[in-house]
């Protein structure tokens, strides 16, 4: 199932990209990697996020759980094992269909920026850095995470995994399997725990995942142009910089998509079932469709996010140069990375209400220059350079990012 966190904007998105390179907490890096909260599947049933503050679900629905959320205010939406969560924009998170563990209790703080519901317990990412858990607790996959520096947080069916502003992942529950290890390479920037496995993004675009690897699912991806991570109970899938997909895993039911349609802005897997949100605001799905929950969305209003406008690219610049004293090399880096985005994004078509299109590649877009930025900070050191070599490094950057490398309309 797909346990993938919402912002209130597309612009906070791309901020919450960021801030966990720099070391700012209190915001998320989608578990997918993603950065896509609009679509999630769990495990007969998918929901999907419209640009109108709706939510529309599908499939199965015996205890509510495929109810449509008219609310108007939503923000992002997690599918659990047989409940649903809807973020919205107060802060709070509206949950409901079984409650037999208490994981469709809604949550009330004001504070959440981020949901996760998992097989039998949900999670809250709150704007502190802390996650408030809720639900089965069995193997303790419902702790409270009081280390206040979560960006992230992905429920699996018995464990947890939180993404930390340091790019380690923490996660507890149910480990019979190592599925429930931390990851400590420092380099992480997504999560996705799945049923007995968990992948983590990492910043140089390859994803390693361990646990249980029946079927090759806990394979390690080694392309390095990895922006997204989904795992489930049989199958993890790849979203790539190119806007492909790729699945791998048990293939029982054709869960296992390898989808080269190149307009791809959002993966999900669900239990034996996978979705795939396109830039033009469709949804194709795969797999088992036993309840309906493999159905096409052919509404053409799906959205990773809820925003007015594009996000701001140059945010991505002040934010990671914000620990670098201000002089002349700083200053000059931020100008030319200035020029070289204003050559590429002012390309995409303006964003603006209803601009589906526009909006779902701004994720896709940003999301790649952060990948691209992300490599040289942690590679290259550059906060620990001045003058010249500063300069150099960013020469190196602007280099080898082009227009021709990123996704266009």
């Amino acid at each position: 199932m797909k346990r993938i966190l919402a912002l209130f904007s597309v612009a906070a998105i791309v901020l919450s990209l960021i801030i966990a390179l720099s070391g700012s907490a209190h915001a998320f890096s989608p578990e997918f990697g993603d950065a896509c909260s609009g679509l999630s599947a769990g495990y007969w049933h998918t929901c999907v996020l419209k640009s109108d503050g709706n939510v529309d679900c599908y499939g199965d629905n015996t205890y509510g759980q495929a109810a449509d959320y008219l609310g108007g205010n939503a923000t992002g939406v997690s599918a659990g094992g047989t409940h649903t969560c809807v973020l919205d924009s107060d802060g709070n998170a509206d949950c409901y269909g079984d409650n037999n563990s208490g994981q469709s209790n809604d949550y009330s703080g004001g504070d959440a920026i981020g949901v996760s519901a998992g097989a039998y317990h949900t999670c809250i990412l709150k704007s502190d850095g802390n996650i408030d858990c809720y639900g089965d607790n069995t193997y303790g996959q419902a702790a409270d995470y009081l280390g206040g520096d979560a960006t992230g947080v992905s429920t699996g069916t018995w464990h947890s995994c939180v993404l930390k502003s340091n790019g380690n992942v923490d996660c507890y529950g149910w480990n019979d399997y190592g599925q429930a290890a931390d990851y400590t390479g420092g380099d992480a920037i997504g999560v996705s725990a799945g049923y007995y496995h968990t992948c983590v993004l990492k910043t140089n675009g390859n994803v390693d995942c361990y646990g249980y690897n029946g079927d090759g699912r806990a394979n390690d991806y080694t392309g390095g142009d990895a922006i997204g991570v989904s795992a489930e109970l049989l199958q993890t899938c790849i979203i790539k910089s190119n806007g492909n997909v790729g699945c791998y895993g048990s293939n029982n039911n054709g869960q296992v998509v390898n989808y080269s349609g190149g307009d791809a802005v959002g993966v999900t897997a669900g239990y034996i079932h996978t979705c795939i949100l396109k830039s033009d605001g469709n949804v194709n799905c795969y797999g088992d469709n036993t309840y309906g929950q493999s159905a096409a969305y052919t509404g053409g209003d799906a959205v990773c996010s809820i925003g007015d406008s594009c996000p701001d690219p140059y945010a991505i610049i002040n934010d990671l140069y914000d620990s670098v004293n201000t002089d002349v090399a700083q200053r000059t880096i931020r100008l030319r990375l200035k020029t070289t985005l204003d050559s590429c994004y002012n390309k995409m078509p303006a964003a603006i209400d209803g601009d589906i299109r526009s909006l779902n590649y701004a994720v896709r877009y940003i999301e790649q220059f952060k990948m691209y930025v992300n490599k040289y900070i942690k590679t290259g050191d550059i906060n620990g350079k001045t003058g010249d070599g500063m300069l150099e490094q960013a020469d190196e950057l602007i280099a080898s990012f082009t227009c021709e490398d990123n996704p266009q309309p």
